[in-house]
């Protein structure tokens, strides 16, 4: 009766409850950060941890989307064999919520990038150049290759120029591209 009483709106019923339900976390241990080039060449910390079973499929990594995000997630330091929970977003996309914030372990690198707050050598794992930390106007911080001529950078605005978006090149896989651009058949575009 009090359902009842409450009414309705021409969008919903007053007396209605929507339940949302907390996505199931897994804990499992992190392996090492590698990293992912976009079409701007900013790069993209990707986690990779040990190999876990959520909702029916394996999963093994999850972005950490920037670098901003990466140091609130993981901390300062992360560390091969830190304990992250992790869960699946929607029960589909991989999402790391937290880790188990440590001054010890053996730091993960990889490809030449250190995670504990970008000391030692950065480099762009993909042509070796150098990179820069790139605050946005949203106050995020990127990793950016300052290659000009990077390979990586050329790949991603090939693909995304010749597809759907673009050109709508049927057939033309980024793989077939990554051989063109290795063997030096193609190196810009108009």
């Amino acid at each position: 009766e009090y359902y009842n009483s409450l009414g309705r709106t021409d969008h919903h019923f007053r007396g209605g409850i929507a339940y949302k339900f907390y996505d199931e976390t897994y804990e499992t241990r992190l392996k090492y950060i590698e990293w992912t080039m976009g079409r701007t060449g900013v790069l993209t910390p990707v986690a990779v941890f040990d190999p876990i079973d959520i909702d029916g499929s394996t999963v093994e990594r999850a972005s950490l989307h920037n670098v901003s995000v990466m140091k609130e997630i993981l901390g300062e330091c992360a560390y091969a064999g830190q304990i992250i929970e992790v869960f699946k977003a929607n029960q589909i996309i991989p999402q790391i919520k937290s880790a188990v914030k440590m001054d010890y372990g053996t730091v993960v690198r990889h490809g030449g990038v250190s995670v504990d707050g970008f000391s030692g050598d950065i480099c762009c794992p993909i042509c070796g150049g150098g990179t820069s930390l790139v605050k946005s106007e949203s106050g995020t911080v990127n990793l950016v290759c300052d290659n000009p001529q990077c390979e990586g950078k050329l790949l991603n605005r090939l693909d995304h120029f010749c597809g759907k978006k673009g050109l709508d090149i049927k057939g033309l896989s980024k793989a077939t591209l990554e051989k063109l651009v290795n063997w030096g058949w193609i190196n810009t575009y108009q």
